[in-house]
């Protein structure tokens, strides 16, 4: 027995090292892949003496003095130790592909009855899909904990998993609550129990740290509807859901609404397979808002694979309905398929799934290709006139987020697309955010109400600025240049 367990590590610990060279060429070629809040993380991590704190990089934002992401600096800090910090995204965003390929390997061998050869490949490949883990922000731990505490049934394991987790993500209650709401359902008590005590751990944990800070952090997430204040920002945005429904009961009481129609389909359908339990109670946190969605992609694509399979193998052995006879005759009519043998087709399908990936590689790369562009451009901020200056972006695009990155003792506006905490009227920052019908008249206001050095207006981005060179010189500011498409205008000394 013991042989056979040191067989099946030895096999594992290889496959990992398999996983972790394919992750290493892919994200090496990628290059930076961080198209928002990974900047900010990376320049909070290796600027701290600069960036100082959120309130004094970003006025405004929902977090002020308290880091809520302290232990991922941290250990973003500790990477950079050993290698530069343009290399920090690569090693971590390398070792985040081995785990998600590694965690597509068991996933595929627990749900499915998928070849072998076919598992590692599609482990290799599939990460491609889950771009949103390769954005060096602190979720991506909450993905990787989700996925590996529901396919596994090691105590040991997951304990140790649920208490590393608790301390590098500030709202890992929500994440404990719903896994423990769907333990208990499972009747998983040891699982819920595990859950419990890591809960109150992290809770221990972050308000010894900050007991101030952790408290109001907690109450602004809690109040994130009123301060969007309707507006739809990224990831909070709904998934298939209309907004509206969203923002007129609120986002606990659609979750609610949502959990209880995920309770009311899995007692119709009755689900027999633990993948498909997972599916039917997992729907609410699928439809409440993209961040959950892209955070369980991994365990979506491991059902519709397991269902294809499935699918594929019900056909080929019942030939059950009209509709797939016909498939078969066109196949065996028209194509060369059925008359080759199981070999044979194993061929095809593994091109198929080459092809497949291969495409994805390409079609990231030249996504990818756009954040580099975006940073080359972005360079003149790290000129000493832009130093130690408060500037304010007409956008809140990839520019921003990267101008952190390089320029971390400025300051910035709009900093947190949250939604201000310290700001009364949002109007024209949300109409800044999305590129409404501006008001000159209130953008002046809050042009002076905010008092940047600089104003880069980026006309890529903006389309609805209409002022001329007198009117912006009467408000303290004049054109001073034009560098890739930004409209650079300085405060009148």
């Amino acid at each position: 027995m013991n042989q056979i367990k040191n067989n099946k590590l030895l096999e594992l610990g290889f496959l990992y090292l398999l996983f972790l060279a394919f992750g290493i060429f892919f994200i090496s070629s990628f290059g930076f892949t961080m198209p928002d809040d990974g900047w900010r993380h990376l320049a909070m991590a290796s600027y701290p003496e600069q960036v100082q704190s959120w309130g004094r990089i970003y006025p405004h934002t929902l977090y002020e003095d308290f880091d809520p992401w302290f232990m991922w600096h941290n250990l973003l800090r500790f990477v950079n130790n050993f290698v530069s910090i343009e290399k920090v995204p690569i090693v971590v965003n390398s070792i985040v592909y081995s785990f998600l390929s590694l965690w597509y390997f068991l996933a595929l061998k627990k749900f499915t009855k998928i070849d072998k050869l076919f598992i590692i490949i599609l482990a290799i490949g599939l990460p491609l899909l889950n771009y949103r883990y390769f954005f060096l922000r602190a979720d991506i731990l909450s993905g990787l904990f989700v996925l590996y505490f529901l396919i596994s049934k090691n105590k040991i394991l997951i304990t140790a998993l649920a208490f590393i987790y608790a301390p590098f993500y500030y709202v890992f209650w929500f994440y404990f609550a719903y896994l423990g709401y769907l333990n208990l359902l499972l009747k998983e008590y040891s699982k819920f129990i595990i859950l419990s005590l890591a809960m109150v751990f992290g809770f221990v944990f972050y308000l010894s740290y900050d007991f101030h800070g952790f408290l109001q952090m907690t109450q602004n997430v809690l109040n994130n509807d009123i301060l969007l204040q309707g507006h739809s920002v990224g990831e909070s945005k709904p998934f298939i859901i209309s907004l509206d429904i969203k923002n007129y009961l609120g986002s606990s009481l659609t979750l609610i609404f949502l959990m209880l129609f995920s309770l009311l389909l899995y007692f119709v359908f009755k689900p027999t397979t633990l993948l498909t339990k997972y599916i039917f109670l997992l729907i609410p946190l699928f439809l409440i808002q993209y961040r959950f969605l892209y955070t369980l992609q991994p365990l979506f694509y491991i059902f519709f694979l397991h269902t294809v399979y499935n699918s594929y193998t019900i056909i080929r052995k019942n030939n059950l309905t009209y509709f797939v006879n016909l498939i078969k005759t066109f196949f065996k009519e028209r194509t060369y398929f059925p008359s080759l043998d199981t070999r044979g087709k194993k061929i095809i399908v593994f091109i198929l799934l080459v092809l497949f990936f291969f495409y994805q590689y390409t079609d990231n790369l030249k996504g990818y290709s756009a954040i580099q562009e975006d940073l080359t451009q972005m360079n003149f901020l790290k000129e000493n006139e832009f130093k130690n200056k408060k500037i304010l972006f007409s956008s809140m695009s990839t520019s921003v987020y990267i101008a952190t990155f390089l320029n971390p003792s400025a300051s910035y506006v709009p900093g947190c697309s949250l939604g201000w905490v310290t700001y009364k009227n949002k109007k024209t920052y949300f109409d800044l955010l999305f590129d409404n019908k501006l008001n000159m008249n209130d953008f002046y206001i809050f042009l002076n109400e905010n008092k940047p050095d600089y104003l880069i207006i980026d006309t890529l981005a903006n389309s609805n600025f209409n002022f001329s060179h007198e009117e912006i010189k009467n408000n303290g500011f004049i054109f001073y240049k034009i560098i890739n498409s930004k409209l650079i205008f300085r405060k009148i000394k």
